[in-house]
């Protein structure tokens, strides 16, 4: 439907009050976020403008007045709602500036909605399943996280708003589920479904805060670090959409993917040790628990968002595909068609959108045959396709990856506590995709710096060498080169004992027969090339004997006997990483 901009004019005083009539204020609809205390997306140097939208009496006029509350200066913005009643308009600050508006809406006919203390800032959408929805309270540290806010100049200007738990078989555009049940999630006074400030997020011992994703807070805790918001100036605002225990396909809108093909049934057996023990606690919600019909998630926490302006969105989810044993062309498929279609239907262009790649979700001593059946690597697989690419649907994404951070939680060993870390790396990989940010990122506060990303390999090289001294004895060579800004100190590391490296089992593989077996590369067979920014792997093997069914060959494509494929990673604890 078409949305008619009637006029947009800057006027400095007031406007002539509208008398009110006897029309019905439900007439004019506004999303549920339009309320006392929002922040809106803005960014003069982005592009991304705040937008708001609703419904009124078809063809008839709608009038938004925007006052800065200090100086009392006005802009107005006249739409006319087309046929269907459906109107939009977007607001043009220059960017955020920290100053404090009151927003009225008003029909033609009188009626009036108006939100106050309303501020323009940069907006991050939290959505996934339990490690997004994991408290503050059980994080690792939390108590000095919590006090350390307090006297945070940078955080002191974040508003939060935590939707309730709900399901809708319909998108939902303007109720959010209701709160105050045990099914919402949400006590009748956790404040969900409503703006809050820091101010009022920390009192009574930080009781909202404490109930607040983990990640989405650090996430924007660490971006105010590397200078990108936060401060008077420059609010951010975080929207917390989570609920534990469920599938990609609940949070993706209906028909967004039904070109994806693949498998998608529960294993008979878990793979994860998400624990019973007494110490332990379980997330809200058990996979029992969990709703599982598709989209009904996205219609319910998500299309309420719809038409908001976002600076990205934060995804942490996976764990229960990996349950459901996805293939990785099916979920990389369900991932990118997920992103598309949320991008889509805010018609704000490709805003960033970041994925924390599965932790591990086992303990560091589980036989290697177990941790092959807990679908991880093939999930972590599919996430890492969503990295940026020149053949990527798009550039402003980006994949953090948590390869080396696990550890059992009160919610137990596949909710690791250390999400300060995580959202150290999705503030990187955010500096990235939605600022440009090439080289290595500074922190404000203390000078520091780390680069964006992780090392990035771009190519691999096979040489090989013959012992004349063993009969028909020869040895190859693997060379995995990294793009040079990425393999500063770059290194293998034991992610369990950083002094004593490396005991365990390192990350790498190769197979000599297309794929079909795989043998695993000692640590003493791993050199690092930090001069060349190469990870070179040697291979030593005899043809003079028969070979275990883990070294059985093919031709190499120069005729001699050789590995044709090199892996990484491929087990859910991985105790050697390239860092």
């Amino acid at each position: 439907s078409m949305h008619v901009v009637l006029a947009a004019v800057a006027l400095a005083g007031g406007i002539a009050p509208a008398v009110l009539g006897e029309e019905d204020p439900s007439s004019l609809k506004l999303p549920g976020w339009f309320q006392d205390g929002m922040m809106l997306q803005t960014r003069g140097n982005y592009g991304a403008r705040a937008i708001l939208s609703g419904e009124y009496r078809p063809r008839e006029v709608v009038t938004i007045r925007e006052t800065e509350t200090s100086s009392g200066k006005s802009t107005f913005y006249n739409v006319t709602a087309d046929e269907d009643g459906n109107w939009k308009v977007t607001l043009n600050p220059g960017g955020p500036t920290g100053l404090r508006y009151k927003i009225s809406v008003q029909g033609s006919r009188g009626e009036v909605r108006t939100a106050s203390d309303v501020v323009f800032g940069d907006v991050y959408f939290c959505s996934g399943q339990s490690n997004m929805q994991f408290p503050m309270k059980i994080a690792a540290n939390a108590s000095a996280e919590l006090n350390a806010s307090l006297n945070d100049a940078l955080v002191s200007s974040f508003r939060f708003f935590r939707v309730a738990m709900g399901t809708s078989n319909t998108p939902q555009r303007y109720n959010f589920p209701p709160a105050g049940t045990q099914a919402s999630g949400c006590a009748a006074d956790d404040r969900c479904n409503e703006w809050v400030g820091m101010k009022q997020a920390s009192k009574d011992d930080f009781k909202y805060l404490k109930e607040f994703s983990a990640v989405c807070y650090l996430t924007a805790k660490a971006l105010t670090r590397m200078g990108y918001g936060g401060g008077n100036k420059w609010p951010i605002g975080l929207v917390q959409a989570t609920w534990g225990g469920t599938p990609i396909e609940v949070w993706t809108p209906k028909g967004a993917a039904d070109h994806c093909t693949g498998n998608s049934t529960r294993r008979s057996t878990a793979s994860s040790s998400t624990g019973s023990r007494d110490n332990i606690q379980s997330p809200p919600s058990s996979n029992d628990e969990a709703p599982r019909e598709e989209a009904v998630l996205y219609n319910a926490m998500v299309a309420p968002w719809d038409p908001f302006a976002v600076r990205g969105a934060l995804w942490y989810q996976g764990e229960e595909n990996a349950e459901l044993n996805n293939t990785i062309d099916y979920y990389a498929c369900r991932l990118h068609a997920l992103a598309a279609s949320w991008r889509a239907r805010k018609h704000m262009g490709d805003f960033s959108f970041m994925v924390a790649q599965l932790p591990p979700s086992v303990a560091s001593d589980t036989p290697l045959s177990k941790q092959l059946k807990t679908g991880r690597p093939e999930i972590r697989m599919a996430q890492q396709q969503f990295s940026p690419t020149p053949a990527g649907l798009t550039d402003v994404s980006g994949v953090a990856v948590l390869l080396d951070l696990g550890g059992t939680s009160r919610w137990g060993i596949d909710h690791p506590p250390n999400k300060t870390e995580v959202g150290r790396r999705l503030a990187l990989m955010t500096a990235h995709a939605a600022f440009g940010e090439f080289d290595r990122v500074v922190d404000v506060t203390d000078g520091s710096s780390s680069m964006w990303t992780g090392p990035v390999p771009v190519s691999v090289s096979v040489s090989v060498s013959v012992s004349v001294s063993v009969s028909s004895s020869q040895s190859h060579t693997i060379s995995i080169s990294f793009e040079n800004k990425t393999a500063m100190g770059l290194g293998l590391r034991d992610v369990k004992d950083c002094t004593l490296c490396c005991r365990g089992r390192p990350g790498f593989d190769v197979s000599y027969d297309n794929g079909s077996t795989w043998t695993n590369i000692s640590f003493q067979d791993v050199e690092t090339d930090q001069n060349g920014g190469k990870i070179i792997l040697k291979l030593r093997h005899s043809h003079s004997h028969s070979h275990n069914h883990n070294h059985s060959h093919s031709q190499h494509s120069h005729g001699a006997a050789g590995p044709q494929l090199v892996r990484y990673g491929w087990a859910d604890f991985v105790e050697g990483v390239v860092s």
